[in-house]
C-alpha cells in the first residue's frame, strides 16, 4: 500500500507522509500540514507563512532560513530540528516540543510559546522579544546572546541554562502570587550569566540560583 503524499494542488498535506522529503525552496504558504510526517525533511528556505503545522512530526527537519511567519505549530514535535535564521514572527506554537533543536539567529518575536519545551536547545542570538513565555521550559539551553526584551515571563524555567549576554531588559521579573504566597516569576537554578547579561533594574538573579561567571570576551 503506497503512502499518502498529500494534495499539493489544493494545498492539502493533512496527515501526509513526507518523511525525508526534499521541499527546499518551495512555496507552501497557507498549506494545511497538520499531523503531517515531515521528520528529517528538507524545508530550508521554504515559504511556510501562515501554514498549519498543528501536531506535525518535524523531528530532525531542516528549516534553515525558512519563512514560518504566522504559522500555527501547536503541540508539534521539533526534536533535533534545525531552524537557524528562520523567520517565525507571530507564530502560534504552544506546547511545542523543541528538545535539542537549533534556533540560532532565528526571529521568534511576538510568538506564543506557552508551555513549549526547549530542553538542551541551541538558541544563540535568538530573538524572543515581546513573546508570551508563560511556563516555557529552557532547561540546559544555550541562550548566549538571546533577546527577551519586553517578553511576558511567568513561571518560566531556565534551570542550568547559559544566559551569558542575554537581554532581559523591559521584562517584569518581580515575584508573583502563587496560592497563599509570593513566588518567583523566573527559575534560574544552576544557570550562568556574565557581566554582559542585561537584567531589569534592581533584579538580583543570585538568590534564585544563578551563578555569575566572568566572560572571556
Amino acid at each position: 500500500m503506497s503512502k499518502y503524499m498529500g494534495d499539493f494542488e489544493n494545498r492539502d498535506l493533512l496527515g501526509a507522509d513526507l518523511d525525508g522529503a526534499n521541499l527546499s525552496g518551495m512555496d507552501l504558504s497557507g498549506f494545511d500540514m497538520s499531523r503531517a510526517k515531515l521528520n528529517h525533511a528538507d524545508l530550508s528556505w521554504t515559504n511556510l507563512r501562515s501554514a498549519n503545522l498543528k501536531e506535525a512530526y518535524l523531528n530532525g527537519a531542516d528549516f534553515s532560513g525558512a519563512n514560518l511567519e504566522y504559522a500555527k505549530i501547536p503541540t508539534s514535535r521539533l526534536e533535533g530540528a534545525i531552524l537557524k535564521n528562520a523567520k517565525l514572527h507571530g507564530v502560534f506554537m504552544p506546547y511545542a516540543f523543541c528538545h535539542n533543536a537549533n534556533f540560532e539567529g532565528a526571529d521568534l518575536t511576538s510568538v506564543d510559546l506557552v508551555f513549549a519545551e526547549f530542553h538542551d536547545a541551541k538558541l544563540l542570538n535568538t530573538n524572543f522579544s515581546y513573546s508570551n513565555l508563560g511556563h516555557t521550559y529552557f532547561n540546559r539551553a544555550d541562550l548566549r546572546g538571546a533577546i527577551f526584551r519586553g517578553s511576558g515571563i511567568i513561571h518560566t524555567i531556565f534551570s542550568e541554562a547559559d544566559l551569558r549576554k542575554v537581554d532581559f531588559s523591559q521584562v517584569d521579573l518581580s515575584p508573583v502570587d502563587s496560592g497563599d504566597r509570593r513566588g518567583p516569576r523566573i527559575y534560574l537554578d544552576g544557570s550562568i550569566y556574565d557581566e554582559f547579561t542585561q537584567w531589569p533594574s534592581g533584579f538580583d538573579p543570585k538568590p534564585l540560583g544563578a551563578k555569575f561567571v566572568r566572560s572571556n570576551a
